[in-house]
């Protein structure tokens, strides 16, 4: 049964829910648990998962017809659900830049988003298992492509999202690059031979550094309606309105669960609390002083040395499920990020959420344990962040 005719109640310029709780489709997911997910355990931002962009056009992702069914089941009693959709992935290739152009991209992505099916985009481009492939590095071509592109769907009104992982935005060290393939000296002292050279530099520091803000044009009342600007008066004493900037990224999902990462290190290594070592990274990467990247280290990218800095109500953390065996890859149990999420409020440094890989994961049992574990249900049950409905905006099946 399909229901092409259930809408979101979304309009543009589109928000996110006042706190997010984000859960990743895997690759090419589209089947009853993303609905279930959202029904029953208080996802209010689903990321289907992914595209990429090649050749000038979106190619890959999961199946539109399904999950244009999907959506509609979601929207029928979830109507403000926010939908992303990702670009990349690991072992993705980056964007091909050669011949095309950042608008004939972001033009491609609109065709392909032809029913509004998603409210956004969630950039999630990384490296590749293959040490002598191409996206172990980043093109400085691609890495001004995303943030041109970003800054296009942010002045349509969608929702842009990041998901570095931990080292592509590392508040510990100012070095920059944009090679893929380093390890962690911590790491590798602790483990002599660990040989795991997966890590990188801030790269994503970049985007925040040059594409952080977007201009709106006020002359556009669609995009701007829920903008208030200043009113000012020209030579003739009408009302004009200037143009200002926004937050280019709406949201940056710090993956914690990167492979051999520094917070996983402070628990494993040095003993921390998993909730202290949350509440140490955030506040680190949020901190109004902001911290040095030198730029300038890649003469290519053409860019001063920058402060960086995310305000801490932008920030998600990034979550690996059952998935993960907490030795190469970080596992929080919910008790834990309860206690960052609290603490981090208490000490002024709020979150936006958390988000989670992935939503085919939930349910399962971690090593070494013995129950099920429902990541998005048990941080829904502290953050109370489910969608809520209310019976008269209720929409009506309407079958075609």
């Amino acid at each position: 049964m399909q229901y092409y005719n259930t809408n979101s109640a979304l309009t543009k310029p589109y928000q996110l829910p006042a706190q997010v709780i984000a859960g990743y489709a895997s690759w090419h997911q589209c089947d009853a648990r993303i609905e279930r997910s959202v029904g029953n355990d208080g996802v209010n931002t689903v990321i289907w998962f992914s595209i990429d962009l090649l050749d000038g056009k979106v190619n890959r992702g999961p199946d539109l017809d399904c999950v244009r069914d999907s959506v509609a089941r979601i929207n029928l009693l979830h109507p403000t659900t926010v939908h992303l959709m990702s670009i990349g992935g690991w072992n993705a290739p980056h964007i091909q830049t050669s011949a095309y152009s950042p608008e004939s991209y972001y033009a491609a992505f609109s065709t392909y988003n032809k029913d509004n099916l998603f409210h956004g985009i969630d950039w999630d481009l990384e490296g590749n298992d293959d040490k002598a492939n191409p996206a172990n590095a980043f093109s400085v071509d691609c890495l001004n492509f995303m943030g041109r592109i970003s800054q296009l769907a942010k002045r349509d009104g969608l929702v842009v999202a990041m998901a570095p992982a931990e080292s592509y935005l590392d508040p510990y060290t100012s070095r920059f690059s944009r090679s893929l393939l380093f390890g962690n000296e911590d790491w590798e002292r602790a483990v002599p031979g660990l040989g795991f050279s997966y890590h990188g530099r801030n790269i994503y520091a970049y985007l925040l550094a040059r594409y952080g803000k977007t201009e709106i044009d006020t002359k556009d009342d669609s995009k701007t309606e829920n903008i208030i600007a200043s009113i000012q008066k020209d030579n003739k004493g009408n009302s004009i309105q200037p143009n200002f900037f926004v937050d280019t990224f709406d949201f940056i999902t710090i993956q914690f669960y990167e492979s051999y990462s520094r917070v996983l290190f402070e628990i494993a290594k040095n003993n921390t609390a998993p909730h202290t070592a949350l509440v140490n990274y955030v506040t680190r990467v949020s901190a109004e002083s902001g911290w040095p990247v030198e730029f300038s280290d890649d003469p290519d990218l053409d860019f001063a040395d920058a402060l960086v800095s995310v305000q801490s109500t932008r920030i998600v953390i990034g979550l690996a499920n059952a998935w993960a065996n907490g030795v190469k890859a970080l596992l929080v149990m919910p008790d834990q990020l309860e206690k960052a999420y609290t603490e981090l409020k208490r000490i002024g440094h709020p979150i936006k959420g958390f988000a989670f890989w992935n939503i085919a994961e939930e349910g399962g049992i971690p090593q070494g344990q013995t129950k099920p574990l429902w990541l998005a249900r048990e941080i829904n049950e502290f953050i109370h962040a489910e969608t809520k409905v209310e019976a008269d905006v209720l929409l009506k099946k309407q079958e075609l």
